[in-house]
C-alpha cells in the first residue's frame, strides 16, 4: 500500500498460507525521485515447516490459442499476459497458481 499522507509511505504485508509466516516491509518516508530505497523488513514464523510444491497451471486447447493471439497478434508481452491472467484468476476466486505455457 502506497500512501503519501499516512504513517508510512509504503507498507507491504504478506502471509504464507502453508506455514503461516508473516512478512512486513515498510518505507517510512517518500524517497526523492530516482533514488534508491531501503525497506525495513520483518519476517516471522515457522521457517522449518516443509512446503508442498503445487503444480503449475497448464494451458491447453483454446486457452493456448487465446494466449498466442494476445501475444503475437496484439503485441502483448508474455509477462503482461501472465499478470493479467493472474489478476483475472484471483478475481474469479480460483487458486492463484503460477501460469505458464
Amino acid at each position: 500500500k502506497v500512501s503519501s499522507n499516512g504513517d508510512n509511505y509504503v507498507s507491504v504485508v504478506g502471509r504464507c498460507s502453508v506455514c503461516e509466516s508473516h512478512f512486513k516491509g515498510i518505507v517510512a518516508d517518500k524517497p526523492p525521485e530516482n533514488a534508491r530505497v531501503l525497506m525495513q523488513c520483518t519476517y516471522v514464523g515457522n521457517f522449518n515447516e516443509p512446503h508442498q510444491v503445487t503444480k503449475k497451471r497448464r494451458m491447453s486447447g483454446p486457452v493456448i490459442e487465446k494466449a498466442l493471439s494476445r501475444i503475437v497478434e496484439q503485441g502483448v508481452s508474455c509477462e503482461t499476459y501472465r499478470e493479467h491472467e493472474a489478476v483475472r484468476l484471483i478475481k474469479t476466486g480460483q487458486m492463484d497458481e503460477a501460469i505458464w505455457m
